[in-house]
């Protein structure tokens, strides 16, 4: 490792050019570094002409570089960037995002040589653009949950893997990312087992950046789905979840500034969110895989809508009229 090289910004790509092409072009603009401080590694799953030829004639003050992990799965690439980095600090940043200023990573890098044990991360959330439909607004809420909601006295327990700098001494430790875990959530393992060792993370909201997902109420749903999987990996190694949540994502919903209008779709949004994140867990531990059939992944669906209405009539006027009828009936 170059130890004369302060910070190595990973970043997995897939079928985003436009987006990678925002957040080259802003890094190119970033302030107050010396260009030998940093370098950037950009790693696709398979190969990418488009994205390979635009690494090469893109000019930046730092060094650029493109590589192919060649397996499918964020966390492949994510671990394919670590083996080739030579930072201190190794910053994974997802394709879709962009920074708020142009001294983001100076700050950045300054804060993260000044962190002291048990601190070996830093990192900020997501930041909503104009553009966010109510999907996109869901999915930052349910991040924002996460990290607020995992706060410890001795520093936080997450960090989003779309915008989390780890400290070099973890990787060669031999900490990697979980390879099984292909997309949604894909970092909280790897935050997990940290946690459990006794290690922590500053979240820091200076830190935010912008998050470009694009999404529609039928992609929140994929991903949820695919996050509630991640969580049935996890279950399946052991990793526990760390820290205290003393909101659930529906009533930290309600805690938001929005208007009564903007709740209301919210609420229907956090439904289905939390409806394909059950069904996701349930998916896996059940299955035992992440090959999704999506006949199988359907039935999974019905089954927590069933639930769900169940538990609503349970708690129903009728359901508390049907259970005292029970109860009358069992004392004779």
């Amino acid at each position: 490792m170059d130890s004369k090289l302060g910070m190595s910004i990973i970043i997995p790509t897939h079928s985003n050019f436009s987006g990678l092409k925002t957040l080259l072009h802003g890094m190119a603009r970033q302030k107050e570094l010396d260009g030998s401080e940093i370098e950037i590694i950009v790693v696709s799953n398979l190969l990418d002409s488009r994205v390979e030829k635009f690494c090469k004639d893109l000019e930046t003050p730092f060094e650029l570089k493109y590589l192919v992990s060649g397996v499918v799965g964020v966390n492949a690439a994510r671990n394919t960037g670590m083996r080739m980095a030579r930072g201190r600090w190794l910053y994974f940043l997802d394709d879709d995002c962009e920074f708020l200023s142009e001294d983001h990573l100076f700050h950045l890098l300054s804060e993260a040589e000044a962190l002291l044990p048990p601190i070996v991360g830093i990192g900020g959330g997501y930041r909503i653009v104009d553009s966010s439909s109510f999907a996109d607004i869901t999915y930052l809420l349910t991040c924002q949950h996460w990290l607020e909601s995992s706060r410890g006295d001795e520093g936080d327990h997450h960090l989003v893997g779309g915008n989390a700098c780890i400290s070099r001494k973890v990787f060669d430790e031999g900490y990697t990312f979980n390879e099984a875990i292909k997309f949604g959530g894909a970092e909280t393992e790897f935050n997990l087992r940290l946690s459990q060792a006794g290690y922590r993370f500053k979240y820091d909201e200076k830190f935010h950046v912008k998050h470009n997902t694009k999404m529609s109420l039928s992609q929140l749903g994929v991903k949820a789905f695919k996050q509630g999987m991640g969580w049935g990996i996890r279950e399946y190694y052991g990793v526990k979840e760390a820290g205290a949540k003393d909101l659930s994502l529906s009533q930290y919903l309600e805690a938001q500034p929005y208007s009564k209008a903007a709740k209301f779709v919210l609420r229907f949004q956090v439904f289905v969110y939390n409806l394909c994140y059950l069904s996701g867990f349930k998916y896996f531990s059940k299955e035992k895989t992440t090959n999704v059939n999506s006949w199988k992944a359907f039935g999974f669906l019905i089954q927590q809508v069933e639930k769900h209405i169940l538990d609503r009539i349970k708690r129903s006027k009728v359901g508390q009229f049907y259970r005292a009828g029970l109860e009358a009936r069992n004392q004779l």
